[in-house]
């Protein structure tokens, strides 16, 4: 049985990667225990389909073209605060707040779920918190300085226009995980055209 390990996400506005990237790079250069995100695997996951198999793959990528085939862009994200996930008193994972206006974002996410559950997956169980993984940590002190440290330092970003949604594929390795893009689903504008 083949099976497909796959997710729906927005891609971060170059202008806010690059300062994020930046952002990363100095927890790099100065943290060595958390495992920061590559620059390139930066995004907002919209709905994690998990591993499916291949038929109801192919049913879910229908679906989500169908379901985003006129759906209007996303005036803007803002990336704000960094924040952290905890499991047994350990930070898990350093993210930071994707903001929205309105809940264009979370329509998005919803459609996604709708799109997954025509597709025979299960619905999502956990409420939709917009935000994007930084650095999975792994339990050690270092952990909290490096979260404290960017914390700090980084500052709220302006809100940029997001023109399209990715259907990707995570194949995942010794050395981190592989993304491929299976589905590209432009946006509507607001004049009207793609």
């Amino acid at each position: 049985m083949t099976v497909v390990r796959s997710f729906l996400a927005l891609p971060i506005p170059e202008k806010l990667r690059v300062l994020v990237e930046e952002l990363i790079v100095q927890g790099r250069r100065e943290f060595r225990s958390p495992r920061w995100v590559r620059g390139e695997h930066l995004h907002l996951t919209l709905r994690f389909f998990g591993e499916i198999e291949e038929k109801n793959y192919s049913r879910l990528a229908e679906n989500l073209k169908t379901a985003f085939a006129d759906v209007p862009s996303v005036e803007g994200i803002s990336l704000g605060k960094v924040g952290c996930f905890r499991r047994k008193g350990s930070i898990s994972v350093i993210w930071m707040a994707v903001e929205e206006r309105g809940r264009q974002v979370t329509r998005l996410a919803e459609l996604a779920g709708k799109a997954a559950v025509e597709a025979g997956l299960s619905s999502e169980r956990r409420p939709f918190r917009p935000h994007m993984t930084l650095a999975r940590c792994n339990g050690r002190r270092e952990d909290i300085v490096a979260y404290d440290c960017i914390r700090e330092i980084w500052s709220p970003t302006p809100f940029l226009p997001v023109e399209k949604a990715l259907l990707l594929r995570s194949e995942l390795t010794p050395t981190g995980p592989i993304y491929s893009i299976e589905g590209e689903y432009p946006l509507t504008t607001r004049r009207g055209g793609r």
